[in-house]
């Protein structure tokens, strides 16, 4: 019994030891074909021939490199797609999809959208689908590669060496199968399938600063979200930047742009009228490297000698490329007020385009933007002319209706009751701060109080910490020479906003930096979290010492 006993645990060790060495064995085998198809796609461009000897060596070892396989016969040798040796391999293929969808779909419904699609592309006649080439190709995209993987025995470096269904980049780019979506939408399977080698091909890739700064808006600018629904927005800006580098679209009548409206814009353009820290965002973005309207133009001109398109084409899809989704914007009047004060107009002639409007009797539309929109005198602090004008030109007082439709009350705040004079203060324009103050702007004056905890708060503005006045502005972004004169010119040094925190709080940045904010357009999400630690980066310890020294000392002259 003994013996027996220990014959059966001999033969039970020997048992698992043979199982996991054949084990071993097959993911060496698996790796090794990985490493071979690898290579093997990597020749195609140049000596697709041979890939297709290649392929045929191991098509009956894996079911991916099987379908590479009829892909390059369809394109290279199509007299062979009616031959019992493609009808076998479609076959095979066709038989084990069907029947692994058969049994994962029971136990993971999520896979039955893409049984679904595969059963929509076959119906009845799969090998009418795996001779006509555009369909062969989809088939191989979704089932064959292991971008995707329904099969039992997977890789275990797959993540290394990822099978891909690969399209010569002259085919692809004639079926328009560069690139193709997964059927998952906003699921956690949503994403682009990069189907060509047309990355082998130099004369697509971009002008490297062209490159740089189309990554930089598309990353600046790309929707901002969390939740499945990322990987949606992930794979349209992964599609549309294969898409963009290799196979332009140039049908825009076949493309959902209204009007394409929004090609004429530039991004957020419209956005950055409503206010001057928008504006300042817009114009940092759009002057990044090389700048905007330069990479259009050279865009253009690489679209044109790529692709041998007309001018009026290749403009038009390089503005495409290089908007993002998310700053999609309508276009902007340019005979406004706020237009001509963010654009640089001089100030002499605005005064002048003011007063033949009001001798017309003419009535100015603003503020003109359609969101949370800050009046004429908030829009023009980082203009200080401009800003002395509109209250000299237009006085807020009974002759303020010479000109209808400005506010240039200096005291009036804007959605949540930010003053000009908070705005000034914040972005460090000391002369407007002076112009304001001679004209009346209350120099307490307080935001309305915090509500980040409102539901709401994502759709609008954000206050983390409210009730804060243009001198909590000013330390916060290190301004102290505009500081000091603000005190000097009564400014209270002891109000506290609706967190309880007073000007020191802000000078050792225990306030948070996002005292009011607005969601980024381009942003559907974004939570504030308070700081690890309080630092005010904008203000060095010399500087705050000095500044607590100065606000020691005027108050014991007071």
């Amino acid at each position: 019994m003994i013996l027996f006993q220990a014959k059966k645990i001999i033969f039970m060790i020997c048992f698992t030891f043979l199982f996991f060495t054949s084990l071993v064995a097959a993911e060496q085998i698996e790796q090794d074909i990985d490493k071979q198809y690898e290579n093997i796609v990597k020749s195609i461009k140049d000596n697709p021939q041979q890939a297709i000897k290649d392929l045929k060596k191991l098509a009956d070892k894996n079911n991916s490199v099987a379908i590479e396989y009829l892909i390059l016969l369809s394109i290279y040798e199509p007299q062979k797609v009616n031959t019992p040796e493609f009808e076998q391999i479609a076959h095979r293929l066709h038989t084990d999809v069907i029947t692994q969808y058969e049994k994962i779909v029971p136990n993971s419904p999520f896979y039955k959208r893409y049984q679904r699609q595969y059963e929509d592309k076959v119906k009845d006649d799969y090998l009418k689908c795996y001779k006509d080439l555009s369909c062969l190709i989809e088939v191989g995209a979704f089932n064959f590669s292991k971008f995707f993987n329904i099969w039992d025995k997977q890789s275990i470096y797959m993540r290394y060496v990822p099978w891909k269904i690969v399209v010569p980049c002259p085919i692809a780019q004639k079926l328009h199968l560069t690139a193709i979506m997964d059927v998952a939408g906003g699921g956690h399977g949503a994403e682009a399938l990069d189907i060509s080698n047309c990355d082998q091909y130099p004369q697509y890739k971009f002008p490297s600063d062209v490159e740089e700064y189309y990554n930089y808006i598309q990353q600046e600018l790309g929707f901002d979200t969390s939740g499945s629904i990322r990987y949606l927005y992930m794979a349209n800006d992964v599609y549309k930047n294969i898409l963009n580098h290799y196979d332009p679209d140039w049908n825009f009548e076949r493309q959902d742009y209204p009007e394409q409206e929004y090609l004429q814009a530039l991004p957020l353009e419209a956005w950055a009228m409503e206010s001057y820290p928008n504006y300042k965002y817009f114009s940092e973005v759009l002057n990044h490297g090389i700048g905007f309207r330069q990479a259009v133009d050279k865009l253009a001109q690489h679209y044109m000698k790529t692709f041998n398109v007309s001018e009026e084409k290749a403009y038009s899809y390089a503005r495409y490329t290089m908007i993002p989704m998310a700053a999609q914007s309508s276009v902007v009047d340019k005979d406004t007020l706020r237009y001509k004060i963010f654009s640089g107009v001089p100030v002499q002639e605005i005064k002048t385009w003011i007063e033949n409007k009001k001798i017309k009797g003419e009535v100015f539309a603003e503020p003109e933007t359609p969101h949370q929109k800050d009046e004429i005198l908030m829009v023009s602090i980082h203009r200080p002319d401009v800003l002395k004008m509109l209250i000299e030109t237009c006085p807020n007082n009974e002759e303020k209706l010479n000109c209808i439709g400005l506010n240039t009350d200096v005291n009036t705040g804007n959605k949540f009751g930010k003053t000009a004079l908070m705005y000034a203060a914040q972005y460090g324009f000391m002369e407007s701060v002076k112009i304001l103050l001679e004209a009346g702007a209350d120099i307490n004056a307080q935001t309305m109080k915090g509500n980040l905890e409102d539901n709401n708060c994502w759709d609008s503005i954000c206050l983390v910490n409210g009730e804060r006045t243009a001198l909590m502005y000013a330390v916060q972004e290190g301004h102290l020479d505009i500081a000091k004169y603000l005190v000097e010119k009564g400014a209270d040094i002891n109000l506290k906003d609706s967190k309880g925190m007073n000007v020191y709080d802000y000078l050792s940045g225990k306030a948070p930096y996002l005292g009011n904010f607005k969601r980024a357009p381009t942003s559907i999400v974004g939570d504030f979290y308070p700081p690890e630690k309080y630092e005010n980066k904008n203000v060095t310890t010399e500087q705050a010492k000095d500044f607590v020294e100065f606000l020691d000392n005027h108050t014991k002259v007071r």
